[in-house]
């Protein structure tokens, strides 16, 4: 699976599923991922409570001027960045202890806005239609290039005719290109009517024979011998 890094502001774009030597899909894959993000989130939720509940035990023991749940108002607005300075520290003895743990607690507090923003994305895009694929950045590394842009190269690479691409509706695409993702159909190939012939049934086959095929010459050969009897 191609993971793709995008800006704030635009739209994730979904690639459709392949199946990897193993048998698994990309869909499987992006369910798993899913299912441990989720996992990942109530372990560190958890994490921060558990962070808070004893860094507060712990600076209570040394700061005469806070107890127990003092310590859990100062290290929560403190951790969380509100920092209403109400409460500081007074022991200058255990103060590097402190700005140790505040460190370290405000990196736990940063993976856990990330999380939270990642989910409040999802829920934000939950259920929109997509609009204006045409001019969604997809972003590889540092470069970017526009979906339209991505769609003509590739059509160019398959020397797709150029009237297809120009005709090619994006947001129905994406939108179909995502439900065969989730299993809801089963592919966007379309069977052309010459694909149904003989001749192509022959090429995919591998049955077809070119007037220069040793078999072939062969063949025909023990058929004109046959004939004779």
């Amino acid at each position: 699976m191609v993971l793709l890094g995008l800006k704030p502001g635009q739209c994730e774009v979904s690639l459709p599923k392949s199946v990897d030597d193993d048998g698994s899909s990309d869909t499987d894959d992006e369910l798993d991922e899913e299912e441990d993000a989720t996992s990942d989130g109530i372990v560190l939720f958890v994490s921060f409570v558990i962070y808070i509940v004893i860094g507060s035990v712990a600076i209570a023991t040394y700061e005469p001027n806070m107890g127990v749940f003092e310590a859990i108002y100062f290290n929560f607005v403190t951790l969380t960045t509100i920092g209403l300075g109400d409460l500081v520290p007074q022991s200058d003895t255990y103060l590097i202890i402190t700005l140790v743990y505040c460190t370290v607690g405000l990196a736990l507090t940063t993976i856990a806005i990330e999380i939270a923003a990642d989910t409040l994305k999802k829920l934000h895009y939950f259920g929109r239609k997509m609009e204006n694929v045409a001019n969604v950045q997809v972003w590889f590394g540092g470069k970017k290039i526009s979906m339209k842009a991505l769609v003509k190269n590739l059509g160019d690479q398959f020397n797709v005719p150029i009237d297809e691409i120009d005709t090619l509706n994006l947001e129905q695409f994406v939108d179909n290109a995502i439900k065969v993702q989730e299993g809801e159909l089963a592919t966007l190939r379309v069977d052309k009517g010459w694909m149904k012939s003989n001749y192509w049934r022959a090429i995919e086959s591998g049955t077809m024979h070119y007037v220069d095929d040793d078999d072939l010459v062969t063949l025909q050969s023990n058929r004109n011998y046959y004939s004779e009897f």
